[in-house]
């Protein structure tokens, strides 16, 4: 569905546009997945696996901070576990996957 393999026939439509590897990464953009257990990164806190892909985006750290904010609220994360490592609890971890999709 995100471009990463190309279909065996046919075409994959997103919001009406077709994806291609050329437009692939804007299509991507777009749309949130979630990045689960073996997707993240038990060397990274909490808080630098949920704002991965925004770092990555080239988000500054105001927009970035309100968006870790805003989605910390929506998925009632506690602020403490920000800091920790992967290596917590699956709920947390859970919530760390939730933060990450929502973004």
């Amino acid at each position: 569905m995100i471009g990463l393999l190309p279909p065996d026939s046919g075409k994959v439509l997103l919001s009406e546009t077709e994806v291609t590897a050329a437009n692939s990464l804007k299509l991507r953009q777009r749309m949130g997945y979630v990045i689960q257990d073996g997707g993240l990164f038990p060397h990274l806190t909490a808080r630098e696996n949920a704002t991965l892909m925004a770092r990555y985006l080239g988000w500054n750290g105001k927009r970035l901070q309100e968006r870790l904010q805003e989605l910390m609220v929506l998925t009632q994360f506690p602020p403490a576990a920000l800091e920790r490592f992967t290596e917590i609890k699956t709920a947390a971890m859970a919530n760390t996957s939730a933060i990450n999709s929502a973004g």
